[in-house]
C-alpha cells in the first residue's frame, strides 16, 4: 500500500477506536466504513489487514442490534482468515463466538452451539488447558446449552469454566466474579422455572 493511503488507513483506523472507546458508534461506524473503502481498493479482497475491519464494523452493526448485517460481516471476517493458512488461530476462533453470539440472537440454537464448539476445539488445540480465554469459551457453550435446554451439560462447562478462572487469574478477578454471578443467576432461573413448571425434571 502506498505511503498516502496508509497514512489514511492509519488515521481512520485510530478514529474508529477513539470513537469506539467513547461509545459514539455512528462516529465509529463511518470511520470504519471509510477505512473498508480504501483497503478494498489498494488490497487483495482476501487479505487479511481485512478481516479486522469487517469485523469492527460487525461488532458495531451487533451493538446496533442489526445482527444480520452483523453477522454477514463477522462470516466474511472468518472466510479471509480461513483463507490464509497464516491467520492466527485466536482471530479465527473469535471469529465463530461472534458468529455464534449473533445465531443466538437469532434464534438458531444449534447453529450458535456448532460455532461456540468450533471456538472452543480450536482454544483447545493451541493453548494450555488452563488458559483463561478457554474458560471464556467454556463459558460462552454453556450459554449454547442453557438456551437449548441440555442443563446437564451446561452445569458442567460453567464449573470447567470457573475452575480455569481459579487457577489462570488473580482472586477477585472480573471475569471470574462474572461468571460466578451469572452461575448463581441462571440457577435461580432455573429454580424459578421449575416451580413454575417450565421446566420438568426427569428424575430416572
Amino acid at each position: 500500500m502506498e505511503n498516502e493511503p496508509s497514512r489514511l488507513v492509519t488515521i481512520w483506523n485510530q478514529l474508529g477506536i477513539i470513537y469506539s472507546h467513547l461509545n459514539q458508534i455512528d462516529e465509529a461506524q463511518k470511520c470504519y466504513e471509510e477505512l473498508l473503502q480504501i483497503k478494498q481498493k489498494y488490497l487483495d479482497k482476501d487479505d487479511p489487514a481485512l478481516a479486522t475491519t469487517y469485523n469492527n464494523i460487525g461488532t458495531i452493526y451487533h451493538n446496533q442490534g442489526n445482527s444480520q448485517l452483523a453477522l454477514e460481516h463477522f462470516q466474511r471476517a472468518l472466510s479471509i482468515h480461513l483463507a490464509n493458512p497464516e491467520s492466527n488461530y485466536e482471530y479465527i476462533a473469535a471469529e465463530y463466538s461472534n458468529i455464534a453470539a449473533i445465531f443466538i440472537d437469532q434464534g438458531n440454537l444449534q447453529e450458535a452451539f456448532q460455532c461456540q464448539q468450533r471456538s472452543l476445539d480450536i482454544y483447545w488445540k493451541y493453548l494450555p488447558s488452563n488458559h483463561s480465554y478457554l474458560a471464556q469459551s467454556y463459558y460462552a457453550l454453556a450459554m449454547s446449552l442453557y438456551a437449548l435446554g441440555g442443563y446437564d451439560e451446561m452445569f458442567e462447562y460453567m464449573q470447567k469454566a470457573l475452575s480455569i478462572d481459579k487457577q489462570s487469574l488473580p482472586p477477585n478477578h472480573p471475569q471470574t466474579q462474572f461468571h460466578e454471578e451469572n452461575m448463581k443467576a441462571v440457577v435461580q432461573r432455573m429454580v424459578e422455572r421449575i416451580a413454575t413448571g417450565s421446566i420438568i425434571i426427569d428424575d430416572s
